[in-house]
């Protein structure tokens, strides 16, 4: 518990994903980041961190040979657990989270990560980019429209010379 009496740690449920949660501290007054940008699940974050098993044991640092470092991920290509800690704070948030194995690597081993097991990170939000997905129709249509309007001489990212193909935001 805070020295107020309050929980130390709060639930984080989405309502995106209700049946999953992590375990969060914010060691910032969260008023003074509220106005700030926070990712989405298709943003691209850069934070500092350390992960550690439950028992203390170090696996995975921005921080290396006493500097600190920072790192970008695409959120999506994320553990579980980091999404729905980092959809929830702001750049700027400072927190702690616990994320409970089902978030985690579930049954799976990674390195020296072993299958089951809780995870605690320590991490701020530096930064976060955002990259909207096209919508599939546009991605479905594209090389239909790029030549149709090359055509009346307005390809549609004539203002982007060096895209002729599709953009990088259609997956197909």
């Amino acid at each position: 518990k805070n020295p107020d009496g309050t929980p130390y740690f709060s639930y984080v449920r989405p309502a995106w994903f209700p049946e999953s949660n992590v375990l969060i501290h914010y060691f910032n007054d969260r008023s003074k980041t509220e106005g700030n940008l926070q990712p989405l699940l298709t943003s691209t974050v850069t934070v500092k961190y350390k992960g550690q098993l439950y028992d203390g044991t170090v696996f995975d640092s921005t921080a290396t040979t006493g500097s600190d470092t920072v790192r970008s991920f695409a959120l999506s290509n994320l553990i579980l657990g980091w999404k729905l800690a980092l959809t929830q704070m702001h750049v700027g948030d400072s927190v702690e989270i616990i994320i409970p194995y089902p978030e985690g690597y579930g049954a799976t081993s990674s390195s020296s990560i072993r299958a089951y097991s809780t995870l605690r990170f320590g991490m701020k939000l530096v930064e976060t980019t955002y990259e909207l997905p096209l919508p599939a129709w546009l991605c479905r249509n594209y090389h239909f429209l790029y030549t149709a309007m090359s055509v009346y001489g307005e390809p549609p990212f004539h203002h982007f010379p060096e895209q002729s193909s599709a953009p990088k935001r259609c997956s197909f």
